[in-house]
């Protein structure tokens, strides 16, 4: 699976018609963003759970040009509201 964030999510369609015309997946690797889709299904998440959650997403704040805060006691709630993984 490529890199990018974008050729990597739409590496999502791909699985998801592997999963319609019942073709196998054995192995899987990726870089970048097709790493995390790729490790996803690894872990047994479903195509349109991943779609489900590339759609909560924050797409503006991900893409600012802010570099993100610091995970802590005080700040760590802002981070968690900014991806909610709905299973």
């Amino acid at each position: 699976m490529e890199g990018g964030g974008a050729l990597g999510i739409a590496h999502i369609g791909v699985l998801q018609w592997f999963e319609e015309q019942h073709v196998p997946v054995d192995f899987i690797a990726g870089t970048s963003m097709g790493g995390l889709v790729g490790g996803f299904y690894a872990t047994g998440v479903s195509p349109a759970d991943m779609k489900t959650l590339i759609g909560t997403l924050d797409w503006d704040e991900i893409l600012s040009d802010r570099t993100p805060m610091k995970i802590c006691h005080s700040c760590g709630s802002r981070i968690s509201a900014l991806i909610r993984i709905p299973w």
